[in-house]
């Protein structure tokens, strides 16, 4: 590492990340995914695979999501080569390649308050199984939209989304030419599941929140257990005031925010994929949304 001041050389060495905190998710999500190939590996029977890596996988989806949407913000590693494999590995657990879920979700930050132009629009379903259909669109069209957002960003975009699509289903390949079934239950199901949870449980994030001020348009989950564990995913309003603050530093920034964040948007329980919850939350707000009104 070299010095600013004088130039010279001061022997300590710059590190594999960017922010120290980041060592957590990195840890957590490497963890996880040892976890996979270990199943993978010592399982035969599909179904004792499938049991094995869908149980903590549907409570670990969220937090294991949010490393990814972490590091689309803000790399995480130094080297670029280390932020292509650690993103090869997420995309293996969560179904995302990296610049994919960039591409739709830096979309939706720019124009979350325009339902025109937002990729991740809640307006678009309406009545009874809303929420499940607005995740099954996204399911079946995130990839090509992502592509089409890819060719419109120039060519080196265009590449980064072919080198990691083709680096992920080399691997899932690999997995599915050796074990077929058992890579199916411990890869593939988990893959096509996240994609689908990730929007049902972001939908309540937004639904029903017609606002142009970014403190008003999206709920908050201030629950301390929840934010530890998923590496402060709910403070939400705080997020899309300032996109690029780190996520080690978003509890801070919320407490800053607080007064200005309309209280009955600010949810203390912990979400997850609850029908009712979300429901509960949506109908709260449309609540106070008719006494304002």
């Amino acid at each position: 590492m070299t010095s600013a001041r004088t130039g010279r050389r001061t022997g300590r060495p710059a590190g594999l990340l960017h922010h120290p905190a980041d060592l957590r998710p990195v840890l957590f999500t490497l963890s996880f995914c040892l976890y996979q190939v270990l199943v993978f590996l010592c399982a035969e029977s599909p179904l004792t695979a499938f049991v094995l890596v869908a149980a903590p996988h549907f409570i670990l989806h969220v937090p294991l999501m949010n490393v990814l949407h972490i590091s689309i913000h803000s790399s995480i590693f130094r080297s670029a080569r280390a932020e292509f494999a650690f993103g090869t590995l997420c995309s293996l657990a969560l179904g995302f390649t990296r610049t994919c879920f960039r591409l739709d979700h830096m979309t939706h930050h720019r124009h979350y308050l325009d339902p025109s132009l937002d990729t991740n629009s809640w307006r678009l379903e309406s009545g009874p199984w809303r929420r499940h259909r607005y995740a099954l669109r996204h399911l079946f069209t995130v990839y090509s939209r992502a592509w089409h957002l890819a060719k419109q960003g120039g060519r080196p975009i265009a590449l980064d989304y072919i080198a990691e699509l083709s680096a992920v289903l080399a691997v899932l390949a690999a997995f599915l030419f050796a074990k077929p079934f058992v890579a199916a239950a411990v890869f593939l199901f988990p893959m096509v599941f996240n994609v689908f949870a990730v929007y049902y449980w972001a939908h309540h994030q937004h639904a029903d929140l017609d606002s142009q001020d970014p403190l008003s348009a999206s709920r908050t989950y201030d629950n301390a257990y929840f934010n530890w564990l998923a590496f402060n995913v709910g403070y939400h309003a705080a997020h899309h005031h300032s996109p690029a603050v780190h996520w080690s530093k978003l509890p801070a920034l919320h407490e800053s925010l607080r007064d200005r964040i309309p209280a009955h948007l600010v949810l203390p329980s912990i979400p997850w994929l609850s029908s009712e919850y979300g429901h509960a939350a949506i109908q709260a707000s449309r609540a106070v949304a008719a006494k304002t009104d």
